[in-house]
């Protein structure tokens, strides 16, 4: 299934109004001066579906839950909570750098420091004193916030959530967050409880700041803390001063001492395995790494008291000689202080594999060393294990044969036991689900055996067949509901993408393909969330890696990817670039998947629709009148290409001056859109919203009016009352409200409306400017000109910059600062303001076009009264 195919971005976002028609020479005449309001309000209400455009046409069901303008869902959902540590985890030899961290909120604490860089090596207890220094701090009143910096994907979802709870806009949160450091530190500056921001697992502090920037430039999320009540933890394996800057205090996290170590083992293993001397011994040659201690403590505290195998190792003494015969004392010719990271995955293999042994024989649980190694392949990440895994389907692999759900759920808990796997839990608030995670040790082992045993070929073809029928099952990017499944899964595609590119044979071709598809549906998720910008980048990943590996196996796949980059490259705000994507891109499609093929239809549509997007509204309209003809020959009147298509014809026949043939269009397909689509579904809102439009513009505005009065309700309940759809079409109520007779009412719900466009969508999104160019309109018409013309003064600059000097709605708005210039007083600045536009009129439009007629007749009526 195509790129743009499986989500609804575009049926929903076809909400685009549309140009007015039958302009004469007596334009100018006050009665009909209303209907030039029509111009504006169709040119620039057409922008807000560019995002939706291909997307949509090919989702297989009913589209529900709140879009991507209302505030609570535009972004995906993530916790903040600080994790807890494990059950009966104590952490020992920390306590002066646990006590100095929770002083730094001490009333009488001195000026220090604020930003704190906790680093060491992998396994050494970063996160474990972090998380706890967390939990003291909040149980003292602090507000504390924990955001992984494992992943691009957490990192950004995690720092939008906080931005949230401090309270951001939705445009901040979403338009706006392209500038998001900026917004969420201006947010914490005007914080005034105490806080504490966790910052945890940035091994890459490239990832905390813009592109070719260091931390120590403060352009970054992280940032120096200059109030008394906010810190900053971060841990890291990065050390490097330069990098993190001299704001920032760097505390190492080493190795633990013997005597601590050896209460580790204690603490874990009691004192059944051995004495304290022999616990001492032990920790030593375990070289004081926490992870590697505490994986020991867990493996001996559930086979001390056990005896399943011959010779099974149960005691201090038994695993130190385990550990000695198996030639890792060489790997530590000093078991204290110099513990590097290879050493450290080599202890932690020793360790690991004594666990593995155990399970494996003793429990009698084959899959556990294998299901590690699956669990390897996927992003340093939370593993959404109960979406992700399937016996039946791992069954089917060489790694898992005879598997059942029983052994599945066996081997898990035995990994859980050992410490081998860290279990997140269930978070309801979020919707959740409880996940599974790797310490990046455990992953670096899993990986090597991996690569040694074969095996790697094996775990990828198999990940990527989990990830299918997990991403099948979820298809609807749209439904909010299923957001939590994306957020989590959303880091593996591109992972195994990336594992499965690294040295490909023909024999890896299908597991690419595979998840370079996946990957390209998590890429629409993110288009859905309104972040086009990483959408384009991943999509520009997936179609390399794609033209790379797959150009004679699986050409409709680079197809695929290109499309989608198209449509991303659109809903970024490239009208022009994606238009041109789409023309290079179709004759590849016709090559590739045949000229008639319902996604080369589709992409002949979406070329169409940015045509008309870049200003040629007749091009695109014929285009379009010769697609449909093909388009109802080769598909069934309710396959979701044909009416996509059919949806973006009619708007282009509006757009191109037959308002009557667009309404009537749109009527024949609202039966069809409410028996497909569903009656409340976005789709089928948008569109009626979209409908009632074009009955107003055919000449009925009372209907209009009373049609969008009884809308307005239904899609407060079905998108919530700060959709941008909602409050799309409580702008078109007020232009109809003014339509109708009523100028001061119209202008005053736009004065209500004005401010809460600029915090959902922003101060310069084209819906926020046809805004406020709707209220010049009407405050003009509601008796005051010299208001209107003072505001659309104001709006000139933010038209050219929005929409570009020669747009038509620029031009327009030009047109119309001219009429109240002169209703202002000043009939002599308003023929020279039309005197000027008039040439550049007839070079965009025409000489002959309704809008020079228009002109022409404005000028020869303000030059008479000048």
């Amino acid at each position: 299934m195509n790129a743009r195919g499986r989500t609804v971005l575009a049926l929903v976002a076809l909400v685009l109004t549309t140009t007015v028609s039958f302009l004469s020479a007596w334009f100018f005449a006050e009665a009909n001066l209303l209907n030039g309001m029509d111009k504006v309000f169709s040119v620039i209400g057409g922008t807000s579906g560019i995002a939706a455009l291909y997307l949509a046409w090919k989702y297989r069901g009913p589209l529900t839950g709140h879009g991507a303008g209302h505030a609570p869902s535009l972004w995906p959902r993530i916790s903040l909570e600080v994790p807890g540590l494990a059950d009966g985890e104590q952490i020992r030899g920390r306590d002066t750098l646990i006590a100095e961290l929770i002083g730094l909120f001490d009333r009488h604490a001195t000026n220090t420091k604020r930003v704190r860089v906790l680093h060491g090596m992998g396994g050494a207890g970063k996160t474990t004193i972090a998380r706890h220094v967390g939990q003291i701090l909040e149980a003292e009143g602090v507000v504390v916030w924990f955001v992984s910096a494992a992943g691009p994907t957490e990192l950004n979802a995690g720092m939008r959530q906080v931005a949230e709870r401090l309270n951001a806009t939705a445009y901040e949160l979403a338009e706006g967050w392209n500038r998001g450091p900026d917004v969420l530190w201006r947010l914490i500056a005007a914080y005034s409880k105490s806080w504490l921001l966790i910052v945890d697992n940035a091994d890459d502090p490239t990832m905390l700041v813009p592109e070719g920037q260091t931390v120590s430039q403060k352009q970054g999320w992280i940032r120096p803390v200059n109030i008394s009540h906010g810190a900053i933890i971060v841990t890291s394996r990065d050390s490097d001063s330069d990098e993190w800057g001299t704001w920032c205090e760097l505390q190492h996290v080493g190795m633990l001492s013997t005597s601590d170590s050896a209460q580790v083992l204690l603490d874990l293993a009691g004192t059944t395995p051995g004495t304290h001397e022999e616990a001492r011994a032990l920790a030593d040659r375990l070289g004081g790494l926490p992870l590697a201690l505490r994986l020991a403590g867990h493996y001996l505290g559930q086979t001390k008291d056990e005896d399943l195998l011959p010779g099974q190792v149960k005691t201090f003494a038994g695993f130190h000689a385990a550990l000695d015969s198996a030639g890792t004392y060489a790997v530590f010719p000093d078991t204290r202080h110099h513990l590097a990271d290879r050493q450290a995955r080599e202890v932690i293999a020793q360790t690991w594999e004594l666990s593995l042994t155990y399970l494996e024989r003793g429990r009698s649980l084959p899959d556990a060393r294998n299901l590690l190694r699956l669990l390897s392949v996927f992003a340093d990440a939370p593993i959404p294990f109960q979406n992700l895994l399937d016996a039946a389907v791992m069954a089917g692999s060489e790694l898992f044969p005879g598997l059942n759900p029983r052994r599945l759920d066996e081997s898990r808990d035995g990994l859980i036991r050992l410490g081998l796997l860290d279990v997140n839990p269930a978070e309801p608030e979020t919707q959740t689900p409880p996940t599974w995670r790797l310490h990046p040790l455990v992953r670096d082992a899993s990986l090597y055996h991996l690569t040694r045993t074969g095996q790697t070929r094996a775990a990828l073809a198999l990940a990527a067949r989990l990830l299918e029928r997990a991403v099948k099952e979820h298809e609807n990017q749209f439904d909010t509901a299923n957001w939590p499944f994306y957020r989590l899964i959303s880091p593996h595609p591109i992972q195994v993408l990336a594992r499965a590119a690294e040295s490909p044979g023909p024999e890896d071709r299908e597991t690419i393909a595979v998840v370079a598809e996946i990957a390209s549906e998590v890429s629409r998720y993110v288009a859905a969330l309104g972040q086009h910008p990483a959408a384009v980048e991943q999509a520009e990943m997936i179609r390399s890696i794609a033209t790379r590996t797959l150009s004679d196996s699986h050409p409709a796949v680079i197809v695929t990817a290109s499309a989608d980059l198209a449509s991303f490259t659109g809903g970024a705000g490239d009208i022009v670039s994606a238009r041109d994507q789409y023309a290079a891109l179709i004759p590849i499609a016709e090559h590739v998947l045949g000229p008639e093929h319902p996604e080369t239809l589709l992409y002949r549509s979406n070329l169409a629709w940015f045509t008309g997007e870049a200003g040629d509204v007749v091009a695109a309209r014929d285009s379009l009148i010769a697609l449909l003809r093909t388009a109802e020959r080769v598909l069934k009147k309710t396959d979701y290409e044909l009416i996509g298509i059919r949806s973006t014809h009619a708007r282009f026949v509006g757009e191109a001056g037959d308002a009557a043939g667009a309404r009537d269009l749109h009527l024949a397909l609202v039966p069809l859109r409410r028996e497909v689509f569903g009656r409340k579904s976005h789709t089928t809102l948008v569109h009626e919203a979209q409908t009632i439009r074009w009955t107003g513009k055919a000449g009925d505005p009372a209907s209009a009016h009373n049609q969008l009065s009884s809308l307005i309700s239904i899609m407060r309940d079905a998108l919530g009352p700060s959709h941008r759809e909602t409050l799309q079409v409580r702008s078109d109520l007020a232009y109809w409200t003014g339509r109708i007779g009523d100028p001061v009412a119209a202008r005053d719900q736009l004065t209500e409306l004005v401010p809460r466009f600029g915090e959902v969508l922003g101060p310069e999104h084209p819906e926020t400017v046809k805004t406020r160019v709707h209220l010049a309109y009407w405050t003009g018409w509601a008796g005051n000109p010299a208001a209107a013309r003072d505001q659309l003064a104001e709006l000139l600059p933010v038209l050219q910059r929005v929409f570009g000097v020669g747009h038509r709605a620029t031009l327009i708005a030009r047109s119309d600062l001219a009429r109240w210039i002169g209703r202002s007083g000043d009939p002599a600045g308003a023929r020279d303001q039309l005197a000027d536009l008039l040439p550049v009129l007839q070079r965009v439009f025409g000489a002959e076009s309704l809008e020079t007629l228009k002109a022409r007749g404005n000028l020869a009526y303000w030059a008479e009264r000048a």
